[in-house]
């Protein structure tokens, strides 16, 4: 007998589905030119887990310490060498997380397998032929579908208010899937090394005054959310769901229950509104000892935890000034460092985008400084004179072209480049200076001449900036990504995201050049040069930015500025644009959201500037999430 013929399995899946033989030529074989198939898809296709059992129990079955219990899995926690969580209890997960059907094929995490390796396997070898190099890679872009703690690097055992309690650890895992990603403007798929995701848990396994404000914003954020829901309270009214001084001094949960002994069922009876407010009272007590403590004061997850208590009353909205207060102490501490390293200005590199906790941190502030001070208005800071914190920014041409190249040039955490935000920090002295004239010199509005210089170059530098970047990255997607072959789709993905940052950095951009026309130049909402600055600033906002996205949260201070401009008549048709957007981030538990609405309502009522209704309110907000 002649020798078995070896069968092939590398045909196209038009000729697999037909069950014809295939000659694998390229780009089409000749069964595909014969039926007008334009391409022929010669990708493979990976099947986890063998083959699929018909009854979902058996494949449980099959999986090592496992059981079906009314369609839930009780997975028991096995022992791991490095990371991993032990619990008292077993977890319970539902069978559609445990299970993902991806075409008929059945992927199953256990514990020796990882999403993260699932998906580097799946990955098949290629050629990239666009210049993005690994850095980009690792910093940008890889998938991250489940929640792994282990992966995180987190120490092992976990601390005791975490592996002591699946009521908590539910909180922990709550912040990382739902609230770290709404502050960062890359999808959570898309951005592996958020630090938010990364960096801040890793300093709370060391710190757990961190780590009680991120349980805390962690549960606020699931009642705001439930709360939307199920419409059981309405977030817009004037009291706060979280009142910081509502705390009894003669009832602390920690002094019945201390923190390396806490159980689910001793919080069975407690309101969670309760525990959170119990929490952040805790947090507040214990950042006291901390700053009086000079080597904790200069630590990481000191600055860490006054800057995430102002992200806590910015994400919920907070109208009592206090996320001021939290910001002009994390200025302090960064005044101090750079006593410390005897440096005069806070120096901001454009360099590759790092996440390691100092860099992160110093990247959060100056974001969050300059945005707030570009949402305030001199006379409800007045009873506070802030001390300035002076920045020097640092561009470096050669190295920004050869980050274009590589789509690394627009920072992840931030969604723009340091230059667009150098540029927003001379809007925001200027409108300031522009109002201070304007308080001392009440008989006459003229601008002094040269002020009236500064304002018009600043303008030019923002729109020249942005006009020339974009060309440069347009040469770059026609370059390498405009037409991507099926081998190569993994690329598209990677510019998908790119294509997030280049359009939040636009928005922050242009929103920087309408509060200049606007707030400084006095330009009027009927002039074209603003209306045709809005319609450019809505068509980008309709196009890339999806509703309640992450991007979404991380311009809501740009959808509030450029919302409220829409009083003309002819604009109030691309209201629904913004309103749409902020009510869906609303919806998603972002209680500041439901601030911004309101005002923006109020704006369009009464046919009223943003700034001017802040001014006569004493209000002090802002959206720098």
């Amino acid at each position: 007998m002649g020798e078995k013929a070896v069968r092939s399995r590398n045909g196209c899946k038009s000729c697999k589905r037909l069950k014809i033989k295939c000659d694998q030529l390229k780009p089409r074989c000749q069964n595909c030119m014969k039926r007008n198939i334009e391409c022929c898809d010669y990708s493979l296709k990976l099947h986890w887990g063998g083959r699929p059992y018909k009854d979902a129990t058996k494949k449980v079955a099959k999986i090592p310490n496992t059981k079906l219990v009314d369609g839930v899995v009780t997975i028991k926690p096995l022992r791991r060498k490095t990371g991993g969580i032990n619990t008292k209890s077993g977890q319970m997960v539902s069978l559609k997380q445990f299970f993902k059907d991806d075409g008929g094929s059945e992927r199953i995490y256990t514990d020796a397998s990882t999403p993260d390796d699932a998906t580097n396997m799946a990955q098949p070898s290629m050629t990239f032929r666009s210049p993005v190099d690994d850095i980009t890679r690792n910093i940008l872009f890889d998938p991250m579908p489940f929640i792994q703690l282990h992966g995180l690097h987190l120490p092992s055992p976990l601390p005791d208010v975490l592996s002591s309690s699946t009521y908590f650890m539910n909180l922990f895992e709550f912040y990382l899937k739902e609230t770290c990603h709404l502050l960062v403007p890359v999808p959570r798929e898309l951005y592996k090394k958020n630090p938010f995701y990364v960096v801040l848990p890793q300093i709370a396994m060391h710190n757990h005054t961190l780590l009680y404000l991120l349980l805390a914003f962690g549960a606020n954020h699931r009642n705001m959310m439930f709360a939307q829901s199920t419409s059981a309270i309405d977030v817009l009214t004037e009291q706060p769901l979280i009142q910081l001084t509502s705390f009894s001094k003669e009832w602390n949960l920690f002094d019945f229950f201390p923190l390396d002994s806490y159980t689910d069922d001793r919080f069975s009876s407690v309101s969670s509104n309760a525990l959170i407010d119990t929490l952040l009272s805790n947090v507040l007590k214990e950042l006291v000892k901390k700053l009086k403590d000079e080597k904790e004061r200069k630590s990481d997850g000191t600055l860490a935890t006054v800057m995430m208590l102002a992200a806590y009353d910015i994400f919920f909205s907070d109208k009592r000034r206090k996320w001021r207060a939290h910001v002009y102490g994390a200025r302090n501490l960064m005044k101090e460092r750079l006593c410390t390293s005897q440096e005069e200005a806070l120096t901001i590199i454009d360099i590759v985008d790092k996440t390691d906790a100092r860099f992160f941190l110093q990247r959060w502030f100056t974001y969050v400084d300059i945005i707030g001070s570009l949402s305030s208005t001199n006379r409800v800071i007045t009873t506070e004179k802030l001390s300035s914190l002076k920045y020097e920014f640092k561009h470096y041409k050669e190295v920004g072209n050869e980050r274009k190249l590589a789509l690394n040039d627009i920072e992840c955490s931030t969604g723009m480049e340091p230059k667009v935000l150098s540029l927003l920090a001379d809007v925001s002295w200027i409108i300031s200076e522009r109002e201070r004239l304007s308080e001392t010199d009440n008989e006459t509005d003229d601008i002094p001449t040269d002020l009236l210089l500064q304002m018009l170059e600043l303008d030019y530098k923002i729109t020249k900036h942005l006009e020339e970047s974009e060309v440069q990255r347009d040469k770059v997607y026609h370059l390498f990504f405009s037409e991507q072959p099926v081998t190569e789709m993994h690329n598209s993905k990677i510019y998908d995201g790119y294509s997030i940052l280049r359009a939040t950095n636009l928005i922050f951009g242009l929103t920087g050049s309408l509060q200049l026309k606007r707030r400084a130049l006095n330009m009027p909402l009927q002039s074209v040069i603003v209306k045709d600055l809005l319609l450019r600033i809505t068509t980008i906002v309709d196009k890339y930015i999806p509703l309640a996205s992450s991007s979404t949260s991380c311009v809501i201070f740009c959808l509030f500025c450029c919302g409220c401009d829409l009083l003309d008549k002819s604009m109030i048709k691309h209201r629904s644009v913004y309103m749409d957007r902020i009510e869906a981030l609303n919806q998603r538990g972002i209680s500041s959201a439901g601030m911004a609405k309101r005002l923006m309502q109020q704006c369009w009522a009464q046919n009223k500037c943003w700034w001017d209704l802040l001014k006569e309110n004493n209000l002090d907000v802002t959206f720098a999430i």
